[in-house]
């Protein structure tokens, strides 16, 4: 996202969440801890909290969520995506979720699995000329998630689109990643569905030149690419 990317290089840590002194009950040590989580979520920058399992990360976190005018959750899967939706209904944030791409919501689903396996973005080569758009399930979700001033997304959803932290040309108020971020953070190129067929066609032509070479692992490389053509070629039928 746009203040991951731009935020500063020492990152915000919370003090270490361990009792301080005397002992105290763990009702008494998350209201404390509570108070430091709300100063985070209005600390400009990358915050990051590393408190252990039972500490209130997610009650702290849908407080400070309805608290801001627009939010994002990226969490590992879907299904904590519909966990964590659920919890912050029941708080009053009127939260939606980018949908998950099953046969229910995608009626070439099939096809749409393909496109997904060799790294296809399939709302960039099978949506834009889908016959089914227009009564699409997965894109009249998606219009709703990105409409939403309040959403959730999966770590590969916020990977693939940085479009997710955005509310127009602004980014939203708050941006929560549950767990590791790294795989939300790693970078990642698009190119068109022409240009992944181009890379098919030097595949091909390298494999069969390769093919006749005497060396066992020009050879192997040879049969790798051809696998590899026949899977992009297979894609883009």
């Amino acid at each position: 996202t746009a203040n991951i990317s731009n935020a500063p290089e020492k990152a915000n840590f919370a003090a270490p969440i361990l009792p301080d002194g005397d002992e105290r009950t763990l009702s008494d040590w998350r209201q404390e801890i509570s108070g430091k989580r709300h100063e985070m979520a209005n600390t400009a920058g990358i915050n990051l909290d590393r408190s252990p399992t039972g500490a209130g990360k997610n009650y702290n976190t849908t407080q400070a969520i309805a608290d801001k005018g627009s939010s994002l959750t990226v969490v590992p899967s879907h299904a904590n995506v519909r966990e964590r939706l659920e919890e912050m209904k029941q708080a009053g944030i009127e939260v939606v979720a980018y949908p998950e791409l099953t046969e229910k919501t995608c009626g070439r689903y099939d096809e749409a699995k393909k496109h997904q396996a060799v790294g296809l973005l399939v709302g960039a080569t099978i949506c834009p000329s889908c016959p089914l758009s227009k009564t699409c399930d997965y894109q009249r979700q998606m219009k709703e998630a990105t409409a939403a001033k309040h959403r959730i997304a999966t770590h590969e959803r916020a990977r693939i689109s940085n479009q997710v932290g955005r509310i127009g040309t602004k980014t939203v108020d708050l941006i929560v990643v549950d767990e590791d971020p790294t795989s939300v953070l790693a970078p990642s190129i698009s190119v068109k569905a022409e240009a992944v067929n181009q890379v098919g066609m030097v595949a091909n032509a390298v494999a069969n030149w390769f093919e006749f070479s005497p060396s066992d692992d020009q050879r192997s490389f040879a049969q790798s690419l051809l696998k590899v053509t026949e899977v992009i070629n297979e894609t883009l039928r």
